[in-house]
């Protein structure tokens, strides 16, 4: 018969394991991906440029 405390111990151990993989996955993207710069454009209104409201 198994003593109480193993079966408490289960859900921790569970939760490090799938700490350890988000971290592992975390790891392995910021190490093996290389980011593609872009430019970053954004419209204007007219409006925005003069400092008059429509």
């Amino acid at each position: 018969m198994e003593t109480p405390h193993v079966h408490a111990a289960a859900p921790l151990v569970t939760l490090a394991v799938l700490a350890g993989l988000v971290f592992g996955a975390m790891w392995a993207l910021a190490t093996f991906v290389e980011p593609q710069p872009q430019e970053t454009r954004t419209p204007l209104a007219p409006s925005k440029l003069t400092g008059k409201a429509p």
